[in-house]
């Protein structure tokens, strides 16, 4: 191991490296959020993507990924992927930036970085040792000199935050926006685990027992999940909910062919499979029935440098058992729901399956899918509702398709989980359904809302019959089958309008006696 002092530089090999940012977990120290920026030979970044960070975290190239944050022997590290293979011929600088949230770097408890190889040996070790006032930090940087690559210790703080840091390297910050958003939402503050100068923080390559980054959604390549305090903005009336109880992760290692057996206790419910498989070649698994047979297929991948996340019912009987296909080494985390990402109004990005989270209320989700490196590749999504966990099977298919596509699809009131099977990266927004409010409806005389609702017509005009206009839109672009009808105050119905009769749009007489009141569902 290198240590390096401010400035000083050292070869790296052009291999796939992790690389932690660290800190001391300490009760109310700040958090510290670790990110990439990818900069061409003027310095700058190229576009919104060639900044990597837990809300975008993975780069199109597949050289840089956030892989998540691990806690361990009272440290904490914020995890990043750099394989500088495959970092694209325009891209001569890989920075390692960190910023602060809750107070500056001077108040970091014992903040470093290091430049670990894929099996966890540690190359490069720099410890901050003249951070003050510093909201945000360039630890250092991966750079080319002479067809080789090499790490650099910077050290150079920003007190401006993360928009002066952004700034500088030509991402354009929207000053309107209150926590410093860089045109791409730059690096949010995360923590930054530090441990003693020797030994390496927690990495997915150690012990099972220490818990491992977390990547994901995409996977990183799937893109890992966040700490929940670093979530994307949260529906509008989103709720806390908890899909499941908590447990230490399981972590199991191989290469090629190889069968997983989750020797520890888990508790009811489902768990999350997660799978990292390295370079190129075929990735395959099943769960294995009580013969020891295949049961459920739960991934089938030839993607490089392979990230996902899967939803996976373990029997309550016996271990949960996993048959892995593989053509080069992987890893296998078994972790509790509680790592997923949350799905907010906020665009969430990944690369490769993911299970998703949403607690929000019926929305209208956008879906950007843009392939793997060709352009093509499969994309599906389903959504489970919490209150039917135990039976994974009772999902609603949301998207089947391939190829690149830009989809729109309706989800109703949250909790529930999306659960989404892709070749490639992709990009999910929630855009929240106006709540429908009984009150201003009759004040305004405009009723709306969407799917089966019951709502109280006013006469404006009591005394005097009044019309309704009234347009009615069916999800799959139809009116057959959609209608009103009118419910009494002792809850009979009678048929009010019928779609394949009255058509999408139109008008009716309403209040024909002049009452003041009527109930329609």
């Amino acid at each position: 191991m290198t240590h390096l002092t401010k400035g000083a530089n050292t070869p790296v090999p052009a291999a796939p490296l992790r690389v932690a940012v660290c800190r001391q977990a300490v009760a109310g120290a700040p958090d510290v959020d670790a990110s990439a920026l990818l900069l061409d030979a003027a310095g700058k970044v190229r576009g919104d993507a060639d900044l990597v960070f837990y809300n975008q975290p993975a780069h199109p190239s597949g050289a840089v990924r956030h892989t998540g944050t691990a806690e361990g022997a009272g440290q904490l590290a914020e995890w990043l992927e750099v394989d500088l293979a495959r970092v694209e011929p325009t891209v001569q600088r890989v920075l390692i930036a960190g910023s602060c949230d809750g107070g500056v770097f001077g108040q970091v408890p014992g903040l470093y970085v290091q430049v670990l190889t894929a099996e966890g040996a540690v190359q490069v070790h720099y410890a901050v040792t003249d951070a003050s006032s510093e909201t945000a930090f360039v630890l250092g940087e991966f750079y080319r000199r002479g067809g080789e690559w090499k790490f650099r210790a910077v050290g150079q703080g920003y007190a401006s935050g993360l928009a002066g840091l952004a700034t500088d390297f030509g991402i354009a910050v929207e000053t309107e926006e209150p926590a410093a958003a860089p045109a791409v939402t730059t690096a949010e503050p995360v923590p930054a685990p530090a441990m003693t100068t020797e030994e390496p923080v927690p990495s997915p390559a150690m012990t099972t027992e220490e818990p491992v980054p977390s990547p994901a959604v995409a996977t990183v390549a799937g893109p890992p999940p966040p700490r929940p305090v670093a979530s994307p903005a949260p529906p509008q009336d989103a709720v806390p909910h908890s899909f499941g109880p908590d447990f230490p992760p399981y972590t199991q290692q191989g290469h090629g062919n190889g069968v997983v057996s989750v020797t520890v206790p888990l508790p009811p419910g489902p768990v999350i499979v997660e799978v990292w498989h390295e370079g190129d070649g075929y990735f395959g698994m099943h769960t294995l029935n009580r013969r020891n047979k295949d049961d459920d297929l739960v991934y089938n991948t030839t993607l490089r440098d392979f990230r996902g996340r899967a939803l996976v019912q373990p029997p309550q009987d016996r271990p949960l058992r996993l048959r892995v296909e593989a053509d080069n080494a992987w890893t296998v985390h078994i972790r509790p729901l509680s790592v997923l990402r949350q799905l907010g109004t906020a665009p969430l990005r990944g690369y490769g399956p993911e299970v998703v989270a949403y607690t929000g209320t019926a929305a209208d989700l956008d879906l950007d899918f843009a392939g793997d490196e060709d352009g093509t590749g499969y994309m599906g999504m389903w959504s489970l509702e919490a209150s039917k966990l135990h039976r994974l099977d009772d999902r609603d298919l949301l998207v089947n398709d391939s190829d690149r596509l830009r989809q729109t699809v309706p989800v109703t009131d949250g909790p529930l989980l999306l659960i989404l099977e892709a070749d490639g990266a992709w990009e999910l927004t929630a855009r929240p359904l106006p709540v429908f409010d009984q009150t201003s409806a009759q004040a305004s005389g405009v009723y709306q809302g969407r799917g089966e609702k019951t709502i109280t017509l006013v006469n404006p005009a009591p005394g005097q019959p009044a019309l309704l206009e009234y347009a009615i839109r069916s999800e799959g672009g139809g009116f057959r089958g959609h209608g009103m009808v009118r419910v009494d105050e002792y809850g009979d119905e009678g048929e009010f309008l019928d779609g394949s009769r009255n058509g999408e749009r139109g008008r009716d007489v309403v209040f024909s006696e002049g009452q003041r009141s009527g109930g329609s569902g």
